[in-house]
């Protein structure tokens, strides 16, 4: 069951989940660690490293897609709000309706309907529509929700035309939604090769220390400092790429 109150901005794992992340990023811990320094110690430290950083990665990917259906949803919702609206039905009624649309097309489960489901409750009890709205945009961690619920807020209260204001948001957040996806086209090439880049570091070791004894030399001092060197600049490499390939919603 979803939560009564969704922060979209966070994502707490399960047990499960921080179990098997700590697992996998401490295999490819030891595995690094071992692979550059061939010491315990050091391995011990990139497993502990790596576990930390799958974690929080994981937590990142995850708050990432909520966010991502979300807004899909949201797109949707808009639209049968503006249905309802331009067929003559009043505010509450438009929200009813929509709820009802997105369980349908989503499910019961759905981020959305859940949402529209806290919104009618809270409509049934008298609460304020502009606050309910205030909230949902302010948990969604999304602007165009909460710029959503300022602007509808304001119209609602002062008596402009919803209609329109939902017309408006939509045709915006499927702009977007649509840029989004092109440039995600565009880099999803340059997305593989990071993917790729992640593992060559290891295996041109493993495949330098294949080829004998003599070619890499990862206990003495100078190989362990040259190895710190390059897993730093590899490491940087790698944020630095993460930001630039990284989409904003």
């Amino acid at each position: 069951m979803l939560r009564d109150r969704i922060d979209y901005s966070t994502y707490r794992a399960g047990i499960a989940e921080k179990l098997l992340c700590s697992v996998v990023g401490s295999a490819i811990g030891i595995l690094i660690g071992y692979t550059f320094y061939e010491h315990v110690i050091a391995a011990t430290i990139c497993a502990i490293a790596v576990s930390v950083y799958a974690n929080q990665q994981y937590i990142k990917l995850r708050t990432e897609s909520a966010k991502k259906q979300l807004i899909l949803q949201f797109r949707d919702m808009l639209e049968s709000l503006t249905s309802s609206i331009s067929a003559g039905s009043n505010i509450r009624n438009a929200f009813l309706a929509a709820q009802a649309d997105m369980k349908s097309r989503y499910g019961d489960e759905s981020y959305i309907v859940h949402e529209l489901k806290t919104i009618n409750r809270g409509l049934m009890s008298n609460e304020n529509l502009e606050q309910l709205l205030a909230d949902f945009g302010k948990r969604s961690g999304l602007a165009d929700i909460k710029s959503f619920a300022g602007v509808f807020g304001t119209c609602f209260r002062l008596g402009g035309n919803i209609n329109d204001v939902i017309n408006m948001t939509c045709r915006v957040i499927c702009d977007k939604i649509e840029i989004s996806q092109e440039i995600m086209t565009l880099v999803s090439a340059k997305k593989a090769e990071q993917y790729t880049m992640l593992v060559m570091p290891i295996l041109f070791v493993l495949l330098l220390k294949g080829l004998g004894p003599g070619i890499t030399d990862m206990t003495s001092l100078s190989g362990r400092i040259a190895s710190t060197i390059a897993l730093a600049l590899f490491a940087t490499a790698h944020c630095v790429s993460r930001k630039i390939l990284r989409i904003a919603l």
